[in-house]
């Protein structure tokens, strides 16, 4: 027999949500929504929700350590933005963001553009390297962002160093990818 868990609190939403993410502390719940709006909820306070315009439909979101939020939107830039509502830092993408990961503490980030380039930047919005050369549609970043690796869609895995190098290049098992 499965185990049930039951919801502590239920939050009614407007429109679809498109993305959510938890803080690692577990004080806050961020996610937007088709209305474009980011909805910021405190969970040890009076667990009232905050409502932020955005400039466009978001499909990733992460928290920030300092309770900033890292937005990805769907054809613009890596955004973020602060608990306040103001954007602090943006990194520009060529053609919005499509895939987003991040380092276990959250201080270094790993985003695949439009174009398929992988843009590796800091918390700060400093961005630390580009890296094309295929049509990346997979990412992962080590732990300490020291080195990520990228995959593309015939399923070529590319290890890079933060700097840029490549480390290592995997070709896949077969020809079919």
């Amino acid at each position: 027999m499965p185990h049930r868990i039951e919801a502590r609190h239920r939050i009614p939403c407007e429109s679809r949500v498109r993305a959510f993410d938890l803080s690692r502390n577990g004080h806050l719940l961020v996610w937007t929504d088709d209305s474009c709006k980011l909805h910021r909820l405190l969970l040890d306070e009076d667990e009232t929700t905050e409502s932020i315009e955005l400039e466009e439909e978001v499909d990733h979101v992460l928290c920030l350590p300092n309770n900033s939020v890292l937005l990805g939107s769907i054809s613009m830039d890596a955004y973020c933005i602060s608990s306040k509502g103001e954007i602090v830092w943006r990194i520009e993408a060529s053609g919005g963001i499509e895939h987003l990961t991040c380092t276990i503490e959250r201080t270094r980030f790993l985003a695949i553009d439009g174009m398929r380039n992988a843009i590796l930047f800091d918390v700060n919005g400093n961005e630390i390297c580009r890296h094309n050369g295929r049509q990346y549609v997979l990412s992962a970043i080590r732990p300490d962002g020291s080195a990520f690796a990228l995959a593309d869609d015939t399923g070529i895995i590319d290890l890079v160093s933060s700097s840029g190098e490549i480390i290592s290049t995997r070709e896949p098992r077969c020809i079919e990818g």
